[in-house]
């Protein structure tokens, strides 16, 4: 299942190690629920996998910047679900998404 997720972009980081290559981006978002506004204020900051097109798809990324990200969910740790970024929706980089 894909879906569209709207997060402040901050950074977008690629490494090679070993020969492979792995991309993760850093997104902040507002809190959805009624539960995660009472525990927190401001944004939600969280480290998420991406594919590595998404770093070349980024390139004008000079500041945080909200962007619009298409995404499927992976397993994390824990037995927990988390997004995994596979591109930017088109026309969306570095304009503010609604």
């Amino acid at each position: 299942m894909q879906f569209e997720l709207t997060a402040l972009c901050l950074n977008v980081k690629k490494v090679t190690v070993e020969g492979r290559t792995y991309c993760s981006a850093i997104i902040a978002r507002e809190p959805i629920s009624a539960a995660e506004r009472e525990q927190n204020r401001g944004y939600l900051v969280q480290k998420v996998t991406a594919d590595v097109g998404v770093f070349d798809q980024t390139s004008s990324l000079e500041k945080p910047t909200p962007i619009k990200f298409l995404c499927t969910l992976v397993s994390a740790a824990g037995g927990k679900s988390q997004p995994h970024l596979l591109g930017v929706v088109p026309g969306q980089t570095g304009k503010a998404a609604a």
